[in-house]
């Protein structure tokens, strides 16, 4: 369906540079700048599809959104195409990551005095399994150009940063301090 939906984006922007190109009366120009305004809301709507599947790491659907992408990327001079797929496809690896390291369990300093030990190591085994996923399941269906093992370690590196500063600001004894360090230098060079 995707692939389909895709093709059928291709047919119309090849129908829009057509009209594009025989363009000679004002009447016409106007429905060519709502067929480019449509095209363009087309392509927003599949980037966010893009998203939703690399989010999700919908295996059935990735080789087809890295066509795509490499598609998209061979057409980037033409006119009405969209630039930054693969700027886009590594930000929904971010978000992504972000939103499975939000599932990671964080109990309250009063349901446990050892919430911020436990956390971290849920955080490091959510992390590490995510990674093997990464390489065993998820590596095969990109091209090599993707990068996709480096791509997904950057990306977690990046948001378990910024998980790690949001927990800072809940720290207030010195263990979870020393706990963090830690953490920090072990598990987070």
């Amino acid at each position: 369906m995707l692939k389909q939906a895709y093709l059928n984006l291709l047919s119309l922007r090849l129908e829009l540079q057509q009209e594009r190109s025989t363009l000679g009366q004002e009447a016409s120009k106007a429905n060519v700048d709502k067929k480019e305004k449509d095209l363009s809301l087309l392509y927003d709507t599949l980037r966010v599809k893009i998203s939703v599947i690399v989010r999700n790491c919908n295996k059935d659907l990735l080789v087809c959104v890295a066509h795509i992408i490499l598609e998209e990327e061979k057409r980037q001079g033409e006119p009405g195409a969209m630039q930054g797929w693969r700027e886009a496809w590594r930000d929904a690896v971010l978000n992504g990551v972000r939103d499975t390291l939000e599932k990671v369990p964080l109990d309250s300093r009063e349901q446990n005095e050892s919430w911020l030990a436990l956390h971290l190591e849920l955080l490091n085994k959510a992390v590490v399994d995510d990674l093997k996923k990464v390489k065993t399941e998820l590596h095969s269906l990109y091209p090599a150009d993707f990068n996709v093992y480096e791509t997904y370690v950057s990306c977690h590196h990046e948001a378990v940063g910024e998980h790690l500063k949001k927990l800072v600001e809940k720290v207030t004894e010195l263990k979870d301090y020393n706990t963090l360090l830690e953490f920090i230098t072990h598990s987070y060079p």
